[in-house]
């Protein structure tokens, strides 16, 4: 359909860009942590657990709460278009890893937010993409 673009993200529109990227309505949620170079930020992750799995956790309306409330950070935090963008753009890809790679077991995909710094305010991370 036609790109939405603009600093408001909803639920739907979020469940739509992760089915059309990775082919499942995945999981998503916001965390905080640490990077490795002990900075505090946010991530957007889509995890590795979908709405279609039988074993899944969450109703189909608990999982567009979930999103809505992912969505209402991403839009607060004026992100909705840069989200929009890394989505597209990753080749990351959430679910179970097999083999002998450097990664097995399951994997989220990570997209940094927003930075913390030592006084609690928050500032937008730089796109992963120039």
């Amino acid at each position: 359909g036609p790109r939405v673009v603009g600093e408001v993200m909803e639920a739907e529109e979020l469940r739509a860009l992760v089915t059309a990227k990775w082919g499942q309505p995945f999981d998503t949620k916001v965390v905080r942590r640490r990077d490795g170079r002990n900075v505090i930020k946010f991530y957007l992750q889509v995890m590795w657990r979908h709405l279609n799995q039988q074993s899944f956790f969450m109703t189909e309306q608990e999982y567009m709460e979930q999103l809505a409330a992912v969505t209402s950070l991403i839009s607060e935090w004026k992100q909705a278009d840069y989200v929009r963008d890394q989505i597209i753009e990753t080749t990351q890809k959430p679910g179970i890893q097999v083999g002998g790679g450097p990664i097995s077991g399951a994997v989220a995909v990570s997209i940094p937010l927003m930075m913390e710094d030592d006084a609690g305010s928050l500032t937008q991370c730089r796109p992963l993409y120039e």
